[in-house]
């Protein structure tokens, strides 16, 4: 096996890799298909690294002081887990934890070139002193939605066929934003928002709703869900942008500029060593 390093500061590469190499381990100096990424950091590395290449293997190590809510491997126990990874069983002594990313659209296009993300993607006015005032569409495929439970928050998942049809909708949507999350991310901003995680599907949750009343505060979906999304333009400034996990380069989505957001088949496949 090959590994690839990953750290904010090329100090910290250059100990990690110092410290493998001394143990016989193989580093990879570029960035290929067959090498595992070792993500030194925090949760934030992990989506960096998932932004950064198309289809990653990725071995999360949470450094010193580093927030790290979702790695349970530590540079203490690396160089254990290594060996485990090259002597073991996959299946059995660890395993890939496959992620399907999300990915927004236009009328079938990227709204922007690899613009897909392993959390969420969330819509919020420009200005965060405002709400953002949208039309919002989500569609499912499925007999019954599997996503955070169910189905809209409260309905009883009934009538649904085996075809695309809608699950919610509405023309004006007043809120803080709506975030449409992945099960790893749902541990993220999804669960700030409603409480709750979900581990299939897609999650969508409504942040801080104004109009309508009635408006879940989360929806359910299956993997083959959709959530469609519109801009209104009002008397006022009217500008949104779309944002994807924690990536600070933002899409600013015009008025009346339609954008769908659903499961990709881009995938980023974290290694785990706990049990499932």
């Amino acid at each position: 096996m090959r590994y690839f390093l990953s750290a904010a500061e090329e100090s910290i590469e250059a100990g990690y890799r110092d410290r493998l190499e001394a143990h016989g381990y193989r580093v990879a100096g570029t960035y290929d298909d067959d090498v595992i990424v070792l993500s030194l950091g925090g949760d934030g590395s992990i989506l960096y690294n998932s932004r950064r290449y198309e289809e990653p293997t990725i071995l999360p190590v949470a450094g010193p002081g580093s927030e790290a809510n979702t790695i349970d491997v530590d540079e203490d126990t690396l160089l254990e887990r290594l060996t485990t990874l090259e002597d073991g069983s996959r299946g059995t002594d660890y395993r890939l934890e496959t992620h399907r990313k999300l990915a927004a659209t236009r009328e079938g296009e990227p709204i922007r070139e690899d613009f897909d993300a392993l959390n969420d993607v969330h819509l919020h006015h420009a200005d965060p002193g405002r709400a953002a005032k949208f039309t919002v569409r989500v569609l499912d495929t499925a007999e019954s939605s599997g996503g955070s439970g169910g189905g809209i928050e409260g309905a009883s998942g009934e009538d649904r066929a085996d075809r695309e049809q809608v699950v919610y909708e509405a023309d004006r949507v007043i809120s803080d934003g709506v975030l449409v999350a992945t099960p790893f991310g749902s541990s993220a901003y999804y669960r700030s928002i409603t409480g709750g995680f979900f581990r299939t599907g897609i999650g969508v949750a409504f942040n801080n709703t104004h109009k309508p009343i009635d408006a879940p505060r989360s929806i359910g979906l299956s993997e083959a869900g959709r959530i469609e999304l519109s801009l209104l333009s009002t008397t006022r400034a009217s500008s949104a942008v779309l944002a994807r996990d924690d990536d600070p380069d933002l899409y600013e989505l015009d008025p009346g500029e339609p954008a769908s957001i659903s499961l990709s088949d881009r995938t980023v496949a974290i290694v785990r060593f706990d049990s499932e």
